[in-house]
């Protein structure tokens, strides 16, 4: 059954190549590991081969996480919106973009960054009047109330966007 939905969302991901739907197979071949590894592999390696499709060479990704991490837990999926944006607005067929996400912590905080090229098409307003957006924000203030922090900002042709909960 589980493979089964991961294939329909393979196909799925061919036509749409949205971030969301590659966040959606990643935890289904999360679950696949368990029951099918053969099945699970296979998955990966043709989930990359339709990511080579939305990620041309021009996309530089990089990372900045830490080797070894505090048992923190943070309610499930509300990075998310942070990561498909970063796709969803910095990613260029013709020019040559990067998208850089990173993870901060300590005893009292977790800090997560998501920053991308700015491309002309983008405004401030592009994102600030977003529905995900929004629900990010209300999502923050119910979960940790005056624990959190939500920034944007614009600076040297680069988006960048950052939440800081205190723990």
């Amino acid at each position: 059954m589980a493979a089964t939905k991961l294939h329909v969302e393979l196909q799925h991901l061919k036509y749409q190549l949205q971030p969301h739907f590659f966040f959606n197979a990643l935890n289904n071949i999360y679950s696949l590991i368990v029951f099918d590894p053969d099945k699970a592999q296979k998955s990966v390696h043709s989930l990359s081969k339709l990511m080579r499709l939305r990620l041309t060479e021009k996309t530089i990704v990089t990372t900045d996480f830490p080797t070894e991490v505090l048992q923190v837990e943070i309610a499930p999926l509300l990075l998310i919106t942070l990561v498909e944006n970063a796709f969803k607005h910095g990613v260029s067929a013709t020019t040559t973009t990067q998208i850089h996400f990173s993870i901060k912590s300590d005893e009292k905080m977790i800090c997560f960054t998501a920053e991308n090229t700015l491309l002309a098409k983008q405004n401030s307003d592009l994102y600030s009047s977003s529905i995900g957006i929004d629900n990010l924000r209300k999502q923050l203030n119910l979960i940790y109330p005056n624990r959190n922090a939500y920034t944007i900002t614009t600076e040297g042709g680069k988006y960048k966007s950052e939440i800081v909960i205190q723990i």
